[in-house]
């Protein structure tokens, strides 16, 4: 114990992702839940008080993403159309190349053929970012993970039956923006993320996990504050 609470005084951040990837292995989901947003607390929160040592007032934004969903998996890639991508963020810069944000988005596709499938997901993503701010454009880039929850529905005639599942995913991403004088700014980004449901059964058959990786275009507006 008294090892465990040295290793957590002096190295916090690596202590929670050291517990994400024991309890990712241990395949309990609500607790690789619970610790993702211990880990998306802490990480928000350093990133906030950082801001503390900012010279520019203006390194905080609101942004609002919208845009196409395209899956590129395998499993899904053939069979299933473009989707809605939604999203609303927030995030901060700590220094002139460095920030974070924090978002929570919507996406959603179809499957073309056989019985009707909808599969619906409600992503909360924290993703570490670098710049390149060139006048009044900013160049970005980063990565980071999220928890996913879905719901997937399959018809069959009248007969539906539905799962509800919450699991990881990670995303890396690329964009930029122009900003105007008034504070506002205008994007576009690109995200491919990996992400993956657990095992799921309709109608009582087994029916595997399913892949959902994919392209994510956003056209973005936001303000700074």
């Amino acid at each position: 114990m008294e090892r465990v609470l040295f290793f957590l005084l002096q190295n916090p951040l690596e202590y929670i992702l050291h517990r994400l990837r024991q309890n990712y292995r241990k395949g309990n989901p609500m607790r690789r839940i619970s610790w993702f947003i211990s880990f998306l607390t802490f990480v928000f929160i350093f990133t906030l008080s950082a801001l503390t040592f900012a010279q520019d007032n203006k390194n905080s934004y609101f942004v609002l993403k919208g845009g196409i969903y395209s899956p590129d998996n395998d499993d899904v890639k053939d069979f299933t159309d473009e989707g809605i991508n939604l999203e609303v963020a927030v995030g901060t810069y700590t220094t002139k190349y460095f920030g974070g944000e924090l978002g929570v988005g919507y996406f959603q596709t179809r499957f073309k053929e056989g019985p009707k499938v909808t599969a619906k997901f409600v992503p909360i993503t924290f993703n570490l970012l670098g710049r390149y701010p060139a006048g009044p454009v900013d160049l970005y880039g980063g990565g980071g993970m999220g928890a996913y929850i879905s719901k997937t529905e399959v018809t069959i005639g009248e007969n539906s039956d539905s799962e509800v599942d919450t699991f990881y995913g990670f995303q890396v991403l690329v964009g930029g923006k122009y900003n105007m004088p008034n504070d506002f700014f205008i994007g576009l980004e690109g995200k491919y993320l990996w992400t993956k449901t657990p095992e799921q059964q309709f109608f009582g058959v087994p029916l595997g996990d399913t892949h959902y990786d994919g392209f994510i275009v956003t056209v973005n507006v936001g303000t700074r504050y």
